[in-house]
């Protein structure tokens, strides 16, 4: 899982319900958590798990959102909770070596980070800022 509760509760104002010309509601977290783990995995679309929304849907989410800019609203938004509620400004962290970043040269990347830092969401959620922003 990559959203806290509350992290979700501050992005689902933004996602309006997913629905499509008469099919079912989709669950706009389960479909922004399944491009987290496609974005941060580096694998392909079709490779999403099976019990996720279908690797079409997700796709068709994600370039709807970064075509609107709804895509930077959430990186944004992501960011301005890590500052505000967890007390770490990202770019702060990674300007200070609070947290480091190496890359080996099958361009998988590798964190260093402080051990109270370890299990926290506020570690999850910059890790997976830094991974979404080097995938871009």
């Amino acid at each position: 899982m990559f959203l806290t509760d509350p992290q979700w509760l501050l992005l689902q104002p933004l996602l309006t319900p997913s629905t499509s010309r008469g099919r079912p509601f989709l669950d706009n977290r389960l479909i922004l958590e399944n491009i987290f783990l496609k974005l941060t995995s580096r694998q392909p679309w079709y490779d999403l798990p099976s019990t996720s929304p279908s690797w079409q849907t997700c796709y068709q989410h994600y370039h709807r959102w970064q075509h609107t800019g709804l895509w930077k609203s959430i990186l944004h938004t992501l960011m301005l909770d890590l500052r505000d509620r967890g007390g770490h400004e990202l770019q702060h962290a990674l300007a200070n070596h609070e947290i480091t970043i190496k890359r080996d040269p099958s361009g998988q990347l590798s964190f260093g980070y402080p051990p109270h830092l370890k299990d926290t969401w506020q570690l999850s959620t910059a890790l997976l800022l830094i991974q979404l922003f080097s995938a871009l």
